[in-house]
């Protein structure tokens, strides 16, 4: 789905973090790992139980957290300081909510220097690679880039 093999994303992040890189008014993130926490623990799943998931943060504080059959959408407030941007929202709807509601509150945090970020949405406490400016497609498989 959205995660690329680690060499491959490697090779993009290096090639992306040139000065003449994309613009970095979005951000594309996904995961390798999915972690859960609550109040009193969190537990990494199995690789083959991950969640992948699709994060887009934009600056004007636009954001989607997406995963298997729906998403997060909203617009948060934003804050950078000195590279480390954080997007923060509350009570966001779940595109395609089950009876009783997903709202949640949500945080997107990304380091810009070295691409890597964190969402923590509905349990979910999870690291993200990220790619700036709108290079979602460097995100999905070789075999899966400009299909739609």
């Amino acid at each position: 789905m959205f995660v690329q093999s680690s060499a491959a994303f490697a090779a993009t992040l290096i090639a992306m973090s040139t000065p003449a890189a994309a613009p970095k008014d979005i951000w594309n993130c996904t995961n390798q790992v999915e972690v859960w926490c609550t109040v009193d623990s969190c537990a990494a799943r199995k690789a083959d139980e991950i969640t992948p998931l699709a994060v887009q943060a934009r600056a004007t504080g636009e954001f989607s957290v997406c995963a298997y059959t729906g998403c997060w959408e909203g617009i948060g407030t934003v804050a950078n300081n000195n590279g480390r941007i954080s997007w923060a929202a509350d009570d966001v709807a779940f595109s395609s909510q089950p009876e009783g509601g997903f709202d949640a509150d949500i945080s997107i945090m990304i380091v810009e220097k070295e691409a890597v970020g964190f969402v923590r949405v509905a349990g979910l406490a999870t690291p993200l690679l990220c790619l700036p400016g709108d290079q979602s497609d460097a995100l999905l498989p070789e075999s899966d880039a400009g299909e739609g």
